[in-house]
């Protein structure tokens, strides 16, 4: 019998099972300043949104670019006060999720270790 419906259109498509929620932590940018920083993915989608608060303020899209069942590749969408650049997520063996992006540049950076809430 075939297995359930999914909008995934074969391997490496959409974003994985492992990452599916909101993930929330305290991101630490280039210049050690520290900030909430919280990412929401749905299984199957090519999107996920990422808000930046405090120093930050940031709130926008991220595009999946690649994916693994343990890793994901995003590009971050220019929005105002948000850098572009890419994301590169992986999963943890404690349930969490490492974050880290690097701007285009590669002036800025952001690393985070994000958990489920």
């Amino acid at each position: 019998p075939p297995g359930p419906p999914t909008d995934l259109t074969g391997p490496g498509s959409g974003i994985p099972a492992a990452f599916d929620g909101t993930w929330r932590g305290l991101a630490r940018n280039q210049d050690d300043v520290t900030f909430p920083a919280e990412v929401t993915f749905r299984t199957g989608r090519s999107t996920a949104q990422l808000t930046y608060a405090g120093e930050a303020q940031c709130t926008t899209t991220l595009t999946l670019t690649s994916s693994t069942p343990d890793t994901i590749t995003m590009r971050l969408t220019p929005a105002p006060s948000c850098t572009i650049g890419t994301v590169t997520i992986r999963t943890r063996p404690d349930d969490r999720l490492d974050y880290a992006f690097t701007s285009r540049s590669g002036r800025y950076t952001i690393h985070a270790t994000l958990s489920r809430i």
